[in-house]
């Protein structure tokens, strides 16, 4: 029986991504290592990087110089303001573009943040076009808005890919490709497991960073209505969609906005809390995976977990 092929699905939420560096010390650790890793958003950047370096260590100084470059100034998210902290994704982003963009501007624009200040940004951290290394490779996905559906990235420009997964809706105006329009792969698929298994994962490890749903949010008028709806219904897509992982690190940091890329070593403590309470767990799953029969052994574990 050949060998099962574990993948790591690393998901989208901005600054809150730093978690993931917390799970990738941790399997290092362990001595996990993933044959496929996927992305989205900030997942994608983050899963880029460590597919060429295959080190948190190296990955999180690469961050470091990053946020003290020129170009990630440029990006405006130190100006950012965060109206509520503890609400999800999408309503933190409804929120931050209801408060900097008027509505004449709105409607003229497609994104507040040029592409152009994007790539610049991406074109300073992928610096060479790795897709696979080592026995490692990598896939992203971004979304179509015209036939809502997810696009899947293998090949090609890894920095064309990562900036199509990284164009939140509003922020980013969407990115043209043939009859696509192509914008933050967390709208359809926040955390990329459909992605993996469709790369021919056995096992998928996914990682989640995005908020729960916010049950103290200001509902003082329509906007607000709308996006916490829109997060509830986020929300509970998100869970759907995790239940397709064979195992999850779910890091949530209560107070937290998408953009505080300051308070990344916060992230990153985070993650590394939420793998050691679940290490152990995940190391005697990894070992049934590695003797015969792992595919029967693997679904008594779940079954037994669900019971």
């Amino acid at each position: 029986m050949k060998k099962p092929v574990i993948a790591l699905a690393l998901g989208g939420g901005g600054a809150r991504g730093f978690g993931h560096l917390g799970i990738l010390e941790g399997l290092e650790k362990l001595n996990i290592r993933p044959q496929i890793i996927t992305g989205t958003s900030m997942g994608a950047l983050m899963g880029a990087l460590y597919t060429r370096y295959q080190n948190s260590k190296i990955v999180k100084q690469v961050f470091d110089d990053l946020i003290k470059s020129p170009e990630f100034d440029k990006l405006g998210f130190k100006n950012m303001s965060i109206v509520d902290a503890n609400s999800g994704f999408w309503d933190q982003v409804t929120n931050s573009i209801q408060n900097r963009v008027v509505m004449n501007i709105a409607q003229s624009r497609k994104g507040i943040i040029p592409n152009v200040k994007l790539h610049h940004f991406l074109e300073n951290v992928l610096t060479e076009n790795v897709w696979s290394k080592d026995g490692v490779r990598f896939a992203t996905t971004a979304t179509d808005i015209i036939a809502g559906e997810d696009v899947y990235f293998t090949d090609g420009s890894l920095l064309d890919a990562v900036e199509a997964s990284m164009s939140i809706p509003g922020f980013v105006p969407p990115i043209p490709r043939g009859d696509q329009l192509l914008v933050d792969g967390g709208v359809s698929q926040i955390v990329p497991i459909s992605l993996a298994k469709f790369m021919g994962a056995d096992f998928v490890i996914a990682v989640d960073v995005a908020q729960t749903v916010n049950p103290v949010a200001q509902l003082d008028n329509a906007t607000q209505i709308v996006a916490q709806s829109e997060g509830i219904t986020a929300f509970l897509y998100r869970e759907r969609l995790l239940k397709e992982a064979d195992f999850v690190f779910t890091i949530d940091i209560p107070g937290s906005h998408w953009s505080e890329f300051h308070r990344s070593e916060e992230f990153i403590h985070a993650g590394t809390e939420v793998f050691n309470r679940q290490a152990e767990n995940l190391e005697k799953i990894i070992k049934t995976l590695h003797t015969p029969m792992w595919k029967q052994k693997l679904k008594q574990m779940i079954n037994l977990k669900k019971n």
